[in-house]
């Protein structure tokens, strides 16, 4: 029984290295799954060698007497170039189902989903709650926290909910947001327990620990940390290995992305909801079409003015009434400017007064890229200027008429004061004359 305890020294080595490998936060397993991939690979494919010149070597000398081997050398070699690459990635996906296990991280599938949802712009709600689960499934783990950048905080935005043992916020100044800001790298709960310990590992172990976490990724944009990511512990009982953390660093990568594009949608989104309420509730018309004619903008007071309906569907600059059409016409066409132009819009319910003007929109390298009409009602304005003017006639008839009657009435008073004093004074020469 001597000769077998270099043996079981080996293969005391062999179990602790496997569990090293599997258990502990080591690049043993990684070492260990290319040396086996490797190991096999080279097996299978000197098997393959030797197989494919002994059998070619067998048919040489049947069919053709021939002793010389170099025919049956390079048929191995072929088969063994084209066999090598399928070949190498059967001894990987062997060595990683060993090492790593059917639960392992597939990091190709998972850079996928999640460049998939990278691509599909959507709210930052809807976007993180996709990543998380996304991530969740990849590592086997099934709290996944999300806090991102608000002044200076690190918020929980998922999950919304509060949940007990989930820590709301970070600030700054703590030592996890300090160490994730200067490391640009994976935090791995495990790791700090195995090196030597300082005032500010000792915090982040407390931090991590009260925050049910076994891993904290760093989330940043262009070197800049904008969000924290903290992964509970993964179900299978595995840390987080090398492998993990690389694809959590590129993923975190992606969600730095897909975090600013989610938030550029959203500002665009209330951009679009601001103006179209701006629009909706201003008292002037406001109709803007592109270059080919097509109506792009028509606010409610717009299609008042026109007579027309807003829900019509799309709509052409042909379909405005004629004087209004002319006008944004004429600026498609020319690119001149109209200024103040007064109109008529006549209907079965009576006259409509407008007043409006149009301009060009154009590029950055100077194309015309439409128009835009401002139109206002003027029909009130024009009905008082109506009643003014009427008022000012009869004013001006009034103001003649009085002073006709003023020159009428003159020599009528003489005439009756002479009627008067014509019976007394009619003896009086003087007066006759």
């Amino acid at each position: 029984m001597f000769w077998f305890a270099p043996l079981r020294a080996v293969l005391f080595t062999l179990i602790i290295a496997y569990g090293i490998s599997t258990r502990k936060i080591m690049d043993v397993g990684l070492f260990l799954r290319r040396a086996i991939s490797y190991g096999v690979l080279t097996a299978y494919l000197l098997a393959l060698y030797g197989a494919v010149w002994w059998l070619v070597a067998q048919v040489t000398v049947s069919l053709f007497y021939s002793t010389d081997r170099t025919f049956a050398h390079i048929a191995a070699a072929l088969v063994v170039t084209f066999a090598m690459a399928p070949a190498r990635g059967f001894s990987q996906r062997l060595a990683d189902r060993l090492f790593v296990g059917g639960r392992g991280i597939d990091f190709r599938a998972t850079v996928s989903k999640a460049a998939a949802i990278l691509e599909s712009v959507t709210t930052l709600p809807d976007l993180l709650r996709r990543f998380a689960t996304t991530i969740g499934e990849a590592v086997g783990t099934d709290s996944v926290t999300i806090y991102l950048a608000q002044r200076k905080v690190f918020r929980k935005s998922y999950p919304l909910s509060s949940l007990p043992g989930i820590v709301d916020q970070f600030k700054e100044e703590e030592p996890l947001v300090q160490w994730l800001t200067a490391h640009h790298e994976p935090l791995i709960l495990e790791e700090l327990h195995r090196v030597r310990g300082t005032a500010t590992t000792f915090a982040i172990r407390r931090q991590l620990e009260a925050a049910g976490a076994a891993a904290a990724v760093g989330i940043l944009s262009r070197e800049h940390l904008v969000g924290i990511m903290l992964l509970g512990p993964r179900l299978s009982g595995r840390v987080y290995g090398g492998t993990e953390q690389s694809a959590l660093q590129v993923l975190g990568g992606q969600l730095a992305v897909a975090i600013e594009n989610a938030e550029l949608f959203t500002e665009v989104q209330n951009a679009r909801i601001y103006n179209e309420i701006l629009l909706q509730n201003l008292t002037t018309g406001v109709v803007a079409a592109d270059a080919d004619g097509r109506i792009t903008v028509f606010n409610q007071e717009a299609a008042q003015i026109a007579g027309l309906n807003t829900n019509g569907g799309e709509r052409m600059v042909d379909d405005l009434p004629a004087p209004l059409r002319d006008i944004i016409q004429t600026t498609l066409t020319s690119g001149e400017r109209q200024e103040d132009r007064e109109v008529e819009l006549r209907a079965a319910a009576g006259s409509t007064f407008a007043r409006a003007s149009s301009a060009t929109f154009r590029g950055q390298g100077g194309e015309l890229l439409g128009a835009l009409m401002v139109v206002t009602d003027i029909t009130a304005l024009k009905r008082l200027e109506l009643q003014i003017r009427r008022s000012d006639r009869l004013a001006s008839l009034g103001t003649l008429s009085a002073g006709m009657a003023h020159e009428i009435k003159n020599p009528l008073v003489s005439i009756k004061t002479f009627a008067q004093l014509l019976p007394e004074r009619y003896h009086e020469s003087d007066f006759r004359e």
